[in-house]
């Protein structure tokens, strides 16, 4: 039961199974900001048969391995280039292996807590270390990563939101180091309902964005190395409705970029699953979904579960209603890039064309992906590099000229 929309339209490429492939794309992701290499993800595909999932984790988890051990080698002779290369690369692979899992596999926490693991350790060899900011809300923490740009003048900052099956780890390879090399400092985002905050606190998706990112900008903003006055929004996936939201009500927000903006979740998630499923009483949705359906769907319904706290499919679609920007458009009034692709469906294209329509900002512009530029998949997981000069562009644009002195994050 592949999806009807939400990943691409492209042949896939590497594997019939539709998430294996989206997953080998995601790895891609880490090609231009030390997170990848081309051959090391050719490795897992030639050594894994369409559909084997476990022989599909056990690939990830051995180039992690190798990559680990590659960079405790370097590190043991000082190297810190070549280990903080490998750590980058060992964890963008350790979490290839938790993403194409159930969330309910314990596996999925394991491989989660090891990729974040050997992330900080890369973070850590960083010209300017990664930090750590854990943001207290709501009595529990909210995990969130800062990348500072520069040292002993503000920044700008790009906040990435994650969506519901990402995690920090990808942001930063997705778009968090190209903004870095480009002079933005980064804050790398997860807030209820994400993979982090669900495996740490329980902290489930809650429609009202606005609370949880404000709460972070609260933070962000008593920072003396941040320019207030320019802090843009970047959300992927789901994130794209999260940081729409949140621009709605937070006027600290100087520019918003949701990829894709999403206005309705309920209604894009019924142009991701076949109908059928909306229709079928729990029980027999529970026979298909255990039954009929492979493992990659089982996941992804799964994870929606999961990260709703909710026990069935129609409580889980049930609950998707309240997340939806129909009627409060009008009040983002910041400066907004829309991204989507055509390769997404539809639906995707059709909400981010509304979305636009609708929004009270006078400096608004959508870019629209194609599969003939070789970007049309979701979030332009084929092509993030053109998506990256897109977003930094346009940064560059509205807030009057790039940062003073990039600093590149592979100093």
């Amino acid at each position: 039961m592949a999806k009807k929309e939400g990943r691409s339209s492209s042949r896939n490429v590497f594997f019939r199974d539709q998430e294996m492939n989206f997953t080998v794309l995601r790895a891609l992701l880490g090609v231009h900001s030390d997170g990848a290499t081309i051959g090391e993800c050719l490795a897992v595909v030639q050594n894994t048969r369409n559909g084997d999932i476990e022989g599909f984790v056990g690939q990830w988890i051995r180039i992690s391995e190798h990559c680990a051990n590659r960079a405790e080698e370097a590190l043991a002779h000082h190297d810190r280039v070549r280990a903080r290369e490998f750590f980058f690369r060992a964890a963008n692979f350790a979490k290839s292996a938790m993403v194409i899992l159930n969330p309910l596999d314990r596996r999925h926490r394991l491989y989660w807590q090891t990729s974040l693991d050997l992330f900080l350790k890369a973070g850590a060899l960083l010209e300017l270390p990664l930090e750590q900011l854990p943001v207290d809300f709501e009595g529990e923490i909210l995990p969130c990563f800062f990348l500072p740009a520069a040292k002993g003048r503000k920044s700008p900052v790009v906040v990435i939101v994650t969506g519901g099956e990402g995690c920090a780890v990808e942001n930063y390879f997705w778009a968090g180091a190209y903004a870095l090399k480009n002079g933005y400092s980064v804050l790398l985002y997860e807030g209820p309902g994400n993979i982090a905050t669900m495996h740490t606190n329980g902290l489930l998706q809650r429609p009202d964005s606005e609370v949880p990112i404000g709460r972070v900008l609260d933070h962000l903003l008593a920072r003396p190395d941040v320019d207030d006055a320019r802090v843009a929004l970047l959300g992927l996936s789901f994130g794209g409705y999260l940081v729409a939201r949140a621009a709605a009500f937070d006027k600290r927000i100087k520019a918003v970029i949701p990829d894709s903006p999403l206005r309705n979740i309920h209604r894009m998630l019924k142009s991701v699953l076949p109908s059928f499923t909306f229709s079928l009483p729990n029980f027999l949705m529970e026979f298909v979904k255990n039954h009929l359906m492979p493992y990659s769907d089982r996941a992804t319904l799964d994870l929606l579960l999961w990260e709703g706290g909710v026990a069935t499919f129609r409580e889980g679609v049930e609950r998707l209603k309240p997340f939806s920007i129909e009627g409060i458009e009008h009040q983002i009034t910041c400066p907004t890039l829309a991204l989507t692709g055509d390769g997404e469906g539809t639906q995707f294209v059709a909400q981010a064309r509304e979305f636009l329509a609708n929004i009270g900002a006078t400096e608004k512009v959508i870019r629209e992906f194609h599969n003939s530029e070789g970007a049309g998949s979701h979030c332009q997981a084929d092509n993030s590099f053109l998506m990256n000069q897109e977003v930094i562009a346009w940064l560059n644009h509205v807030f009057s000229g790039p940062p003073v002195d990039p600093v590149a994050s592979s100093n």
